[in-house]
């Protein structure tokens, strides 16, 4: 019998939501969500649900910004967190942490949260790393929404300043990241689905 997604959501919901009133507001529930539904929607297009856990994308999705209160190294406590936590809940769908004799599932997980950064630039350590990265930039097109979340971080990093002076921040910030000479990473997965309306994106964020 197959794994109720609906189910072990609601289960990490309660077992962890109260892990996430650290992170700004741009790195709660409502991006995790935003990142399963985007690497669900990978994985169909391209056909890879033989080969990818629906369920491994839903705590790739969930835990990948587990730890976003610090923006300098959270991608690396999220990948040893997975690793070693023998929390009830990832023991029930990944087993116990042993060393280096983690299941696979539990490894692919942890090393998607580790390489999900759009700076990354280093080598996909597999398949499923490069879905959740892909996954991470989100459905395109919606400008407004990543102009919001870029906000909504920069009210917890800049709160003293004006909100001309924070929009302006925020502004310069997506066109540095997400423009269309910006840093962030798109992945081959993601061009395949996405590469179209990325580049209406990309456009319009230029001229933001």
């Amino acid at each position: 019998m197959g794994v109720n997604i609906d189910t072990v959501r609601q289960e990490i919901i309660d077992n962890f939501a109260h892990h996430w009133e650290l992170n700004d507001r741009g790195h709660q529930r409502e991006h995790f969500e935003a990142v399963f539904q985007t690497g669900r929607h990978i994985s169909i297009c391209l056909g890879l649900e033989e080969q990818v856990k629906e369920v491994n994308i839903l705590f790739a999705a969930y835990f990948h910004d587990f730890f976003a209160w610090t923006r300098v190294n959270h991608h690396e406590m999220a990948y040893q967190y997975f690793m070693t936590a023998d929390h009830p809940l990832i023991v029930k769908y990944f087993g116990h942490a042993m060393g280096s004799n983690v299941s696979s599932d539990r490894f692919n997980v942890a090393t998607a949260c580790r390489q999900h950064r759009a700076s990354y630039k280093g080598e996909f350590t597999n398949q499923f790393a490069e879905l959740i990265n892909s996954a991470d930039r989100c459905f395109p097109g919606d400008v407004q929404a990543l102009l919001k979340r870029t906000y909504d971080h920069r009210l917890t990093t800049h709160p003293d300043i004006s909100e001309d002076e924070r929009m302006a921040l925020c502004i310069g910030h997506m066109k540095d990241k997400a423009g269309s000479k910006g840093y962030a990473r798109y992945p081959d997965l993601y061009m395949r689905v996405f590469a179209d309306k990325l580049k209406l994106q990309m456009e319009e964020i230029d001229n933001l």
